[in-house]
């Protein structure tokens, strides 16, 4: 796991106990395929990442600096997490939060946090049971198609269908 340049194994890499992304899930997170050494998809992964990043309002879009600089020290995080495995297939998660704030829901003045992690990367199973859920998604919500630190919400989900013997859940929108 690398954070903010540092690196460290699993369970010993840190992020601080007021970071906003541990908090309130003041962050987005990507996670991506890396095939024989190389990230499958970067681009298109990073599109989602800086699309979440603007929603949140997390990047001054306009700041063409600041977005080259955040690119740059995650690719510098994927190198030295893959330089550390012994196996080139793996799968990398990219997080970004807006760092150290207060306890409630206001930001704090950053910076940033930076987060990658590599793991095993399990090959895709041959098939999957799903189930439907009475819960509905409000796809005109603030956060609408952003990959937020947010996730308690497809935790329940998942943990409802693993107790109804599913591997996935499905849930409608609310249209």
């Amino acid at each position: 796991v690398w954070v903010d340049g540092s690196v460290a194994a699993g369970l010993d890499a840190r992020v601080a106990a007021l970071d906003h992304g541990l908090t309130v899930g003041d962050g987005v997170f990507e996670t991506l395929r890396v095939a024989r050494g190389r990230p499958v998809l970067w681009g298109r992964h990073l599109r989602r990442l800086h699309h979440g990043l603007r929603t949140m309002g997390l990047v001054d879009p306009d700041d063409e600096q600041a977005v080259a600089d955040l690119d740059r020290r995650l690719r510098e995080g994927v190198r030295a997490v893959l330089s550390r495995r012994g196996d080139p297939d793996a799968r990398v998660r990219l997080t970004v939060t807006s760092g150290a704030g207060p306890l409630g829901p206001r930001r704090g003045p950053g910076p940033l946090t930076l987060v990658v992690a590599a793991a095993h990367h399990d090959p895709p199973p041959e098939a999957i049971t799903a189930c439907t859920v009475r819960w509905t998604r409000n796809e005109r919500g603030a956060l609408a198609g952003v990959k937020s630190t947010s996730y308690g919400e497809g935790v329940v989900l998942l943990d409802h269908a693993a107790r109804v013997g599913a591997d996935e859940a499905i849930l409608a929108d609310t249209t």
